[in-house]
Protein backbone atom coordinates (compact mmCIF):
# COMPACT_ATOMS: atom_id res chain seq x y z
CA UNK A 1 0.00 0.00 0.00
CA UNK A 2 0.99 3.61 -0.56
CA UNK A 3 -0.68 6.53 1.17
CA UNK A 4 -0.87 10.25 0.49
CA UNK A 5 -2.31 12.94 2.82
CA UNK A 6 -5.69 14.39 1.85
CA UNK A 7 -6.82 16.93 4.42
CA UNK A 8 -5.77 16.48 8.03
CA UNK A 9 -7.18 13.06 8.82
CA UNK A 10 -8.06 11.45 5.48
CA UNK A 11 -5.66 9.42 3.36
CA UNK A 12 -5.61 8.49 -0.31
CA UNK A 13 -4.41 4.88 -0.51
CA UNK A 14 -2.95 3.15 -3.58
CA UNK A 15 -2.91 -0.64 -3.44
CA UNK A 16 -2.31 -3.59 -5.74
CA UNK A 17 -5.27 -5.92 -6.10
CA UNK A 18 -4.81 -9.40 -7.61
CA UNK A 19 -8.05 -8.94 -9.57
CA UNK A 20 -8.17 -5.22 -10.38
CA UNK A 21 -4.52 -4.16 -10.48
CA UNK A 22 -3.61 -0.75 -9.09
CA UNK A 23 -6.52 0.91 -7.30
CA UNK A 24 -6.82 4.23 -5.47
CA UNK A 25 -9.29 4.62 -2.65
CA UNK A 26 -9.99 7.12 0.12
CA UNK A 27 -9.60 6.07 3.75
CA UNK A 28 -11.65 8.66 5.60
CA UNK A 29 -10.42 9.42 9.10
CA UNK A 30 -7.51 6.99 8.74
CA UNK A 31 -5.02 9.38 10.37
CA UNK A 32 -6.94 9.37 13.67
CA UNK A 33 -5.23 7.25 16.31
CA UNK A 34 -8.55 5.61 17.15
CA UNK A 35 -9.65 4.94 13.58
CA UNK A 36 -10.36 1.35 12.57
CA UNK A 37 -8.87 2.27 9.18
CA UNK A 38 -5.53 3.39 10.65
CA UNK A 39 -3.89 0.25 9.22
CA UNK A 40 -4.39 1.79 5.79
CA UNK A 41 -1.73 4.41 6.62
CA UNK A 42 0.99 1.73 6.97
CA UNK A 43 3.33 1.02 4.07
CA UNK A 44 3.86 -2.53 2.82
CA UNK A 45 1.01 -4.43 4.41
CA UNK A 46 -1.01 -7.33 3.03
CA UNK A 47 -4.66 -6.80 3.88
CA UNK A 48 -8.22 -7.62 2.92
CA UNK A 49 -10.16 -4.46 2.04
CA UNK A 50 -13.85 -3.81 1.71
CA UNK A 51 -14.56 -1.01 -0.75
CA UNK A 52 -17.53 1.16 -1.61
CA UNK A 53 -17.72 2.78 -5.05
CA UNK A 54 -19.44 6.13 -5.20
CA UNK A 55 -21.26 6.04 -8.59
CA UNK A 56 -21.66 9.84 -8.68
CA UNK A 57 -18.06 10.83 -7.93
CA UNK A 58 -16.70 7.64 -9.52
CA UNK A 59 -14.22 6.89 -6.77
CA UNK A 60 -13.68 4.25 -4.12
CA UNK A 61 -13.54 4.50 -0.38
CA UNK A 62 -12.30 1.90 2.10
CA UNK A 63 -14.97 0.86 4.60
CA UNK A 64 -13.17 -2.02 6.30
CA UNK A 65 -9.63 -3.38 6.52
CA UNK A 66 -8.29 -6.65 7.95
CA UNK A 67 -4.53 -7.13 8.10
CA UNK A 68 -3.00 -10.44 7.02
CA UNK A 69 0.71 -9.48 7.20
CA UNK A 70 1.98 -6.17 8.56
CA UNK A 71 5.64 -6.71 7.52
CA UNK A 72 6.96 -4.83 10.54
CA UNK A 73 10.43 -6.23 9.86
CA UNK A 74 10.53 -4.28 6.59
CA UNK A 75 9.69 -0.93 8.16
CA UNK A 76 12.16 -1.60 11.01
CA UNK A 77 15.16 -1.95 8.64
CA UNK A 78 16.41 0.80 6.35
CA UNK A 79 17.89 -1.59 3.72
CA UNK A 80 14.71 -3.69 3.69
CA UNK A 81 12.60 -0.54 3.45
CA UNK A 82 14.52 0.67 0.39
CA UNK A 83 14.29 -2.75 -1.27
CA UNK A 84 10.50 -2.83 -0.79
CA UNK A 85 10.27 0.79 -1.94
CA UNK A 86 12.09 -0.09 -5.16
CA UNK A 87 9.68 -2.92 -5.94
CA UNK A 88 6.64 -0.78 -5.10
CA UNK A 89 7.91 2.04 -7.30
CA UNK A 90 8.35 -0.34 -10.23
CA UNK A 91 4.75 -1.53 -9.80
CA UNK A 92 3.38 2.02 -9.45
CA UNK A 93 5.23 3.27 -12.53
CA UNK A 94 4.06 0.51 -14.83
CA UNK A 95 0.28 0.01 -14.51
CA UNK A 96 -0.98 -2.65 -16.87
CA UNK A 97 2.49 -4.02 -17.63
CA UNK A 98 1.61 -7.48 -16.31
CA UNK A 99 -1.39 -9.53 -15.23
CA UNK A 100 -2.43 -8.24 -11.77
CA UNK A 101 -2.66 -11.71 -10.20
CA UNK A 102 0.85 -12.66 -11.34
CA UNK A 103 2.35 -9.34 -10.25
CA UNK A 104 0.56 -9.52 -6.88
CA UNK A 105 1.86 -13.05 -6.26
CA UNK A 106 5.43 -12.00 -7.13
CA UNK A 107 5.36 -8.91 -4.93
CA UNK A 108 3.81 -10.78 -2.00
CA UNK A 109 6.31 -13.66 -2.21
CA UNK A 110 9.23 -11.21 -2.24
CA UNK A 111 7.85 -9.14 0.66
CA UNK A 112 7.32 -12.28 2.75
CA UNK A 113 10.94 -13.29 2.15
CA UNK A 114 12.25 -9.77 2.73
CA UNK A 115 10.50 -9.39 6.09
CA UNK A 116 13.14 -11.39 7.98
CA UNK A 117 16.06 -11.47 5.53
CA UNK A 118 19.71 -10.54 5.96
CA UNK A 119 21.54 -8.00 3.77
CA UNK A 120 22.98 -10.55 1.33
CA UNK A 121 19.55 -12.06 0.70
CA UNK A 122 17.99 -8.60 0.25
CA UNK A 123 20.13 -7.83 -2.81
CA UNK A 124 19.30 -11.26 -4.22
CA UNK A 125 15.58 -10.64 -3.68
CA UNK A 126 15.74 -7.36 -5.59
CA UNK A 127 17.48 -9.15 -8.46
CA UNK A 128 14.82 -11.87 -8.43
CA UNK A 129 11.95 -9.39 -8.28
CA UNK A 130 13.27 -7.33 -11.21
CA UNK A 131 14.13 -10.33 -13.39
CA UNK A 132 10.73 -11.93 -12.83
CA UNK A 133 8.95 -8.62 -13.30
CA UNK A 134 10.65 -8.27 -16.70
CA UNK A 135 9.35 -11.73 -17.58
CA UNK A 136 5.77 -10.86 -16.56
CA UNK A 137 5.98 -7.62 -18.54
CA UNK A 138 7.26 -9.43 -21.65
CA UNK A 139 10.55 -7.53 -21.50
CA UNK A 140 12.95 -10.21 -20.25
CA UNK A 141 15.86 -10.58 -22.69
CA UNK A 142 17.23 -13.91 -23.90
CA UNK A 143 20.19 -14.97 -21.75
CA UNK A 144 21.58 -17.51 -24.17
CA UNK A 145 21.99 -15.78 -27.52
CA UNK A 146 22.96 -12.47 -29.11
CA UNK A 147 19.87 -10.48 -30.07
CA UNK A 148 21.68 -8.89 -33.03
CA UNK A 149 23.39 -11.79 -34.81
CA UNK A 150 21.51 -14.76 -33.25
CA UNK A 151 24.74 -16.52 -32.35
CA UNK A 152 24.55 -18.47 -29.07
CA UNK A 153 26.46 -17.06 -26.12
CA UNK A 154 28.87 -19.66 -24.75
CA UNK A 155 28.28 -20.43 -21.05
CA UNK A 156 31.70 -19.08 -20.07
CA UNK A 157 31.48 -15.87 -22.16
CA UNK A 158 30.08 -12.56 -20.95
CA UNK A 159 27.21 -10.86 -22.75
CA UNK A 160 26.52 -7.13 -22.90
CA UNK A 161 23.35 -5.20 -22.15
CA UNK A 162 22.61 -2.89 -25.08
CA UNK A 163 21.93 0.64 -23.83
CA UNK A 164 20.17 1.45 -27.10
CA UNK A 165 17.98 -1.63 -27.53
CA UNK A 166 17.72 -3.12 -24.03
CA UNK A 167 18.69 -6.64 -25.15
CA UNK A 168 21.76 -8.83 -24.64
CA UNK A 169 24.48 -8.94 -27.30
CA UNK A 170 27.81 -10.56 -27.91
CA UNK A 171 31.09 -8.65 -27.76
CA UNK A 172 31.15 -8.17 -31.55
CA UNK A 173 27.66 -6.64 -31.68
CA UNK A 174 27.82 -4.51 -28.52
CA UNK A 175 28.75 -0.85 -28.14
CA UNK A 176 31.56 0.43 -25.94
CA UNK A 177 29.06 1.94 -23.48
CA UNK A 178 27.13 -1.34 -23.00
CA UNK A 179 27.34 -2.88 -19.52
CA UNK A 180 28.91 -6.31 -19.18
CA UNK A 181 26.51 -9.12 -18.25
CA UNK A 182 28.84 -11.74 -16.82
CA UNK A 183 28.62 -15.44 -17.58
CA UNK A 184 28.13 -16.10 -13.86
CA UNK A 185 25.20 -13.68 -13.66
CA UNK A 186 23.53 -15.28 -16.68
CA UNK A 187 24.01 -18.75 -15.22
CA UNK A 188 22.64 -17.57 -11.85
CA UNK A 189 19.46 -16.14 -13.38
CA UNK A 190 18.94 -19.18 -15.58
CA UNK A 191 19.41 -21.57 -12.62
CA UNK A 192 17.21 -19.69 -10.14
CA UNK A 193 14.31 -18.57 -12.35
CA UNK A 194 12.10 -21.56 -11.49
CA UNK A 195 12.87 -21.48 -7.74
CA UNK A 196 10.64 -19.64 -5.25
CA UNK A 197 12.06 -16.12 -4.67
CA UNK A 198 13.23 -16.89 -1.10
CA UNK A 199 15.17 -19.98 -2.20
CA UNK A 200 16.52 -18.25 -5.29
CA UNK A 201 17.78 -15.26 -3.29
CA UNK A 202 19.64 -17.59 -0.93
CA UNK A 203 21.80 -18.83 -3.82
CA UNK A 204 25.02 -16.85 -3.57
CA UNK A 205 26.51 -15.03 -6.55
CA UNK A 206 30.03 -13.66 -6.27
CA UNK A 207 29.37 -10.58 -8.42
CA UNK A 208 25.93 -9.71 -7.05
CA UNK A 209 26.64 -5.97 -7.24
CA UNK A 210 27.45 -6.23 -10.95
CA UNK A 211 24.23 -8.15 -11.62
CA UNK A 212 22.20 -5.64 -9.60
CA UNK A 213 23.58 -2.73 -11.61
CA UNK A 214 22.67 -4.41 -14.90
CA UNK A 215 19.15 -5.24 -13.70
CA UNK A 216 18.63 -1.70 -12.39
CA UNK A 217 19.43 -0.42 -15.88
CA UNK A 218 16.99 -2.91 -17.37
CA UNK A 219 14.08 -2.04 -15.12
CA UNK A 220 14.56 1.72 -15.48
CA UNK A 221 14.46 1.24 -19.23
CA UNK A 222 11.31 -0.88 -18.83
CA UNK A 223 9.45 1.81 -16.86
CA UNK A 224 11.04 4.55 -19.00
CA UNK A 225 12.04 6.67 -16.01
CA UNK A 226 14.73 6.92 -13.35
CA UNK A 227 13.67 5.26 -10.10
CA UNK A 228 13.77 7.47 -7.01
CA UNK A 229 14.33 4.48 -4.70
CA UNK A 230 17.60 3.68 -6.48
CA UNK A 231 18.86 7.21 -5.91
CA UNK A 232 17.68 7.46 -2.30
CA UNK A 233 18.87 3.94 -1.43
CA UNK A 234 22.27 4.15 -3.14
CA UNK A 235 24.75 1.99 -1.23
CA UNK A 236 22.00 -0.13 0.35
CA UNK A 237 20.45 -1.69 -2.75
Amino acid sequence: MRTAPVGEINRLVTFLSPSAGLVRAMAYGAAKTTSRLRLATLLFINADLRLYRDPVKDHYKITEITCRDDFGGIRASVPRYFAASLWAEVVLRSPGAAEPADLYALLLDCLLALHSSDLAVQRGLSAQFIWRYLHLAGLQPDLHGCAACDRPLAPAVAGYLSERYGDIRCADCSALSDAAFSAGARAYLSHTQKLPPARAAAVRLQDDRGLSNVLYRMVQRAVDAPLAALQAGAGML
